[in-house]
């Protein structure tokens, strides 16, 4: 059964309006940007499957875009949106961190953290610096590693955070 033969009250874009974009899992929202199903699959079936086919919303928008692509009922089209909104998403939360924003939580230092190493298929030592207020003076990614390791030199740690004047 198509969406548009749903009643209003359960369609995802209409329940978004009405209730607000947290009201909805996870599949309803995937499929506001699939936008239409295929053959014998609503948007919600062709999202669920795609979610359930990759592990969840976070590895299915880590997919590469031939990755991504090969599900049925998405293509470069629907690819484009998806990544338009992760990348609209990045630039609202690094507007945050622009603005000098103090990382004095884990949660918030979490939350950058996650915007630069997310989809990283290598281990890597990255440093932020701050100044004595605990707002960040930059972000550096200062060693790659392999898979599973990094080699760290402390003297090179220390050199960077020197070299900013960093006081965290």
């Amino acid at each position: 059964m198509s969406i548009r033969q749903w009643r209003a009250s359960e369609r995802p874009r209409e329940k978004l309006l009405r209730n607000g974009a947290a009201s909805l899992s996870d599949a309803e929202l995937l499929a506001i940007f699939v936008q239409s199903g295929v053959a014998g699959q609503s948007a919600i079936d062709v999202a669920r499957k795609a979610l359930d086919a990759h592990g969840g919303l976070l590895e299915l928008v880590l997919l590469d875009q031939q990755r991504f692509c090969r599900i049925r009922g998405l293509g470069s089209s629907r690819y484009a949106l998806v990544q338009a909104a992760v990348e609209l998403n990045r630039r609202l939360l690094f507007s945050r961190v622009r603005e000098r924003e103090v990382l004095n939580s884990p949660e918030v230092v979490r939350d950058y953290l996650a915007l630069h190493l997310a989809g990283l298929e290598h281990e890597v030592f990255a440093a932020l610096f701050l100044d004595n207020r605990h707002r960040l003076i930059e972000y550096r990614e200062l060693f790659q590693g392999t898979i599973d390791s990094a080699a760290v030199y402390p003297r090179e740690v220390v050199k960077h955070c020197l070299s900013r004047n960093a006081a965290a």
